[in-house]
């Protein structure tokens, strides 16, 4: 019987697509702005809270969600990625959410430098 490979618990799984998406950028670690931060998230030592996959996704050019992305997925490859976005739709959908809650928003929140995608203005 073949052998099921389990999935990298998600700090390291976060670290592999991290490193990932810097070596493809062509950015060596002591480029970016913490390099043994980056060292530790990249080895599954720290798990960044989602402030820092934030700033660390703006610093490497890419959306948040690419980061996740790669993170979650089974390997980089564009149809583990589509399937992994499909079952986020999917999944989204069948929540039936029309808007967000302002109510618990903390006084000073700093907006996100990755702006939400808007749909289309139809004209």
């Amino acid at each position: 019987m073949p052998s099921q490979r389990k999935p990298p618990p998600p700090s390291h799984a976060f670290g592999r697509a991290l490193r990932a998406v810097r070596v493809a950028r062509g950015l060596p670690q002591d480029a970016t702005s913490g390099r043994t931060y980056i060292s530790a998230i990249e080895r599954g030592l720290k798990t960044p809270t989602l402030g820092k996959v934030d700033g660390l996704a703006a610093e490497f050019g890419v959306h948040p969600m690419t980061l996740l992305a790669l993170a979650y997925s089974a390997s980089p490859s564009l149809a583990d990625v589509q399937r992994l976005f499909q079952r986020a739709i999917d999944e989204v959908g069948s929540l039936d959410i029309q808007q967000f809650s302002t109510d618990n928003l903390p006084a000073g929140a700093k907006p996100s430098p990755h702006r939400p995608v808007q749909a289309p203005v139809e004209t």
